[in-house]
This record gives C-alpha cells, sequence and structure tokens, in this order.
C-alpha cells in the first residue's frame, strides 16, 4: 500500500489535516503550483505517486477550497478513497460529480446537516469534534477562569458584520467598565483601512488592539471571556476555561452564519457550552452574567462534556481508517 497524500488549503485547515498527517506517519503537501486548482494537475501529480487515499480539508475561502476540490475530483477519476476532514462544523461543501469515502464531520450537529445537504456526496461518515483541538485535550479537568473586567473581542472577516456587532455592544462594554482586547480577523481588509478606528472609539479608553500582537502574548493579558460572532478562538480558548458569548444579531451575524455554514445558532451555545446574543437591548444582562461564577462553571462543565475534553479524537479516527481498510497501520 503506497503512502496517502495530505492537501488542504486553509489555516484553519491545514493545521487540521496537518495534525492528522503527523499521527499517521505523514505531512501536509506544500502547494506552490500556479494550476493546483485544476484537476489535470492532480492527475498528474497521482499518476505518478498512486496514492493509496486520499485527505483533504474543508478550506472556507474560494482560494483553498478549490485546491482541495480539484484533488478530490482527480481522485474520484482514478478510484482513490478520499477522506474530507472538517476544521468547523458546516464546513463540508460538496463538488460536483464526486463522491467522497470518508466524511469526518466536526460533530454530530455538523454530521446531520451534511446529510440533510449533499447526503449523495459521501458513502460514509464519523463525527469526532474538534479533531484539531487534540493537542489541548488532556486528563484534567477544566476549570473556568476567574472572572475579572478582561474580555477578548475575537473578529470575522466581514468588517461591516463586525462594525455593527460592535457599536451594538459599545454601550455595555463602556457600562460595566470592561477592558476590551480587540483582536481582527487575519482576513479582514477592513481593518487594514482603517475601518474599525470610530467604533473602538465609542468603546471607551479600555481598548487595546491586539490584533498584530503574537498570540502567546494575548493569553498573558489573561482575557475571562471571548466575544465574537462564530471565530474558532472562542473554542480553542474554552479549552483553558475562557468561556464565550456569541453575538448574532438576527441580521448582523445569524443571517451570515446561515449563509456560510448552514445553520444560524453555533452547536456550543444548543448544548449549553457558550452562550448566544441575539436581541439588542440584552447586551448589558449577557456580559454580566458571563462574569457570575456559578454561570461560568456551568458554560466550562457542558463544554468539557460536548467537547470531550478528555478524550483524544485522533487516535479514535486512525482505528476507524485501520479497521476500514484505509491504512494498514496505527501509528502514533
Amino acid at each position: 500500500m503506497n503512502d496517502p497524500v495530505f492537501i488542504a488549503g486553509d489555516p484553519g485547515a491545514r493545521s487540521t489535516v496537518s495534525l492528522v498527517a503527523s499521527k499517521l506517519g505523514g505531512s501536509l503537501r506544500h502547494i506552490s503550483a500556479s494550476n493546483s486548482h485544476t484537476a489535470d494537475y492532480w492527475l498528474q501529480q497521482f499518476n505518478v505517486e498512486k496514492p493509496c487515499v486520499l485527505f483533504t480539508g474543508t478550506s472556507d475561502a474560494p482560494s483553498g477550497f478549490d485546491v482541495e476540490a480539484a484533488a478530490r475530483v482527480a481522485a474520484g477519476c482514478m478510484d482513490i478513497p478520499t477522506v474530507v476532514i472538517e476544521d468547523f462544523p458546516g464546513n463540508y461543501r460538496q463538488v460536483a460529480g464526486v463522491r467522497d469515502h470518508l466524511l469526518v464531520t466536526d460533530g454530530s450537529l455538523s454530521l446531520e446537516l451534511a446529510r440533510s445537504r449533499s447526503p449523495a456526496s459521501f458513502e460514509s461518515a464519523i463525527a469526532l469534534p474538534g479533531l484539531r483541538y487534540d493537542p489541548l485535550r488532556g486528563d484534567k479537568p477544566i476549570f473556568p477562569v476567574d472572572p475579572n473586567q478582561t474580555v477578548l473581542w475575537a473578529g470575522q472577516p466581514e468588517t461591516e458584520d463586525a462594525i455593527g456587532t460592535l457599536e451594538n455592544l459599545a454601550t455595555a462594554i463602556s457600562s460595566l467598565e470592561l477592558h476590551l482586547l480587540f483582536r481582527a480577523h487575519p482576513h479582514d481588509v477592513g481593518y487594514a483601512s482603517g475601518r474599525y478606528s470610530e467604533v473602538l472609539g465609542k468603546l471607551g479608553p479600555k481598548v487595546v488592539d491586539i490584533t498584530n500582537t503574537a498570540w502567546e502574548d494575548c493569553l498573558r493579558m489573561s482575557p475571562a471571556l471571548v466575544i465574537t460572532q462564530f471565530s474558532s478562538v472562542a473554542v480553542e480558548l474554552g479549552f483553558s476555561g475562557i468561556p464565550a458569548i456569541y453575538v448574532l444579531y438576527k441580521e448582523i451575524g445569524q443571517s451570515r452564519l446561515l449563509e456560510k455554514k448552514g445553520y444560524s445558532i453555533p452547536p456550543l451555545c444548543l448544548v449549553g457550552a457558550a452562550w448566544a446574543l441575539h436581541d439588542p437591548g440584552h447586551e448589558s444582562t449577557k456580559l454580566a452574567n458571563a462574569m457570575d461564577f456559578q454561570a461560568r462553571s456551568d458554560v466550562i462543565e457542558a463544554f468539557s462534556t460536548h467537547m470531550l475534553i478528555n478524550t483524544r479524537q485522533i487516535p479514535i479516527l486512525r482505528d476507524y481508517l485501520y479497521n476500514h481498510g484505509l491504512i494498514n497501520y496505527r501509528r502514533e
């Protein structure tokens, strides 16, 4: 059996597929060819390499998705089994004319969504929540960090949505005298052009822009709460005992999440593992509640249960692949 090939485009997809590759004794493919978004390119590659299986991510950006989709098309033409791995619930997208061998979804809600949207696009599926967070999983329980006045804003790429959300939050953040750490999304083009200067001014003097600050240094600032629309940062910090509130107004956030992912309420909110804010005028109440110790404990406990914090997911995937003949080893 020849070696598998591992391909991913976006940072989230790359981190997930790269982690899986490392546990299967492989490595993520470095892609630099200008025609890597075409099936012909991958047909040429696969004709030489003859991989036993193709692993791909589920990139959100068109540039990453196009590369993954082209590889999936080529693999389908050559009867190479394809394993598609989600890095965020709802990221899986069907590719015309392709029937993937295995879909690994980021949780049960995402699996239900995939089955309802494109049931004929994959042969089998398995739900494994948060594969990309396996390095954060361990044997110890998670306890909520002590509430303080520091909160972290983790933005999305859509500038207007983020600004509208922050404008609705401004009064509550100022009145509660919260210290806001502002972190724009790396793909937010409005940030580079200075679009946030006005709304950050409304948030008062206790705002620090940490967009270009190293992530490790951001964590040393000890935020007690993540405020976001639907950033994966909220999930990552949950493993450190920092709960999150997802601010998704009907016209600013919910509609975008539905458009991009196929649902309007994040899975963590549905199970009480994070708070959700949907209605303007309730910002102060929601933020104040998020600083209550018992409320925080309940949310982190639900997060721990939902995200299976003590059970690494990649060994489960490895055993599944071995038992179904997709790999012939259980390499760690």
